[in-house]
């Protein structure tokens, strides 16, 4: 399960760089904090199911590219 977790995390941060956003900016889009934008980065945390589809359309790219680790 960490695994999981800090592959998603990883993914997160490399998207959002990519897009140019910062955990401020995608925090403020999601409704949560930036303490928890950085936690789910660090894979530290995952994210809840309902913040799954804001963080996809904060970063304008489907969910399931929110998990492609390859």
């Amino acid at each position: 399960m960490a695994d999981l977790k800090v592959n998603f995390g990883s993914r997160l941060q490399l998207l959002r760089n990519m897009k140019g956003i910062t955990q401020e900016q995608l925090a403020a889009e999601v409704g949560i904090t930036v303490e928890s934008v950085s936690n789910i980065e660090r894979g530290i945390h995952g994210p809840r199911f309902d913040n799954l589809e804001k963080i996809a359309r904060a970063l304008n790219t489907p969910v399931k590219e929110l998990f492609n680790f390859e």
